[in-house]
């Protein structure tokens, strides 16, 4: 018994001897939930069934696609007159609205109202 000592993990070995001896997959398999799987699949077919007819019924516009409700063409609140580039970073935009126009100096840190030019017809 005194040579057991010596020898470095031996005595480790021979306590765990039990469960070396034990062979590897031997347990029952785990317990699969097919209920739960097959509810939760249900469910978001149910879900997907749902915002399908959702956007069939409210957003089916006359493109044939879902889409958001535009304004007709000519019931467009701002309308972009003519843009010019005045220089690399910046243009100058004249827009209409309302009826009314307005001229800005539109950058890549700032957009400047220079004026608020007459109605359409003056």
């Amino acid at each position: 018994m005194q040579a057991l000592r010596y020898i470095p993990g031996l005595p480790v070995l021979l306590i765990a001897a039990p469960a070396l001896a034990a062979g590897l997959g031997k347990g029952a398999a785990p317990a699969i939930p097919w209920a739960r799987i097959t509810l939760a699949f249900v469910f978001c077919i149910a879900l997907a069934a749902g915002a399908i007819l959702l956007m069939r019924t409210y957003r089916l516009h006359e493109g044939g696609h879902f889409s958001f409700p535009r304004r007709q063409a000519g019931q467009h609140a701002i309308e972009i007159v003519e843009t010019r580039r005045v220089s690399q970073h910046g243009d100058a935009c004249l827009l209409r609205c309302h009826g009314q126009d307005y001229l800005f100096v539109v950058t890549a840190h700032q957009i400047v109202l220079l004026d608020k030019l007459g109605a359409q017809g003056e």
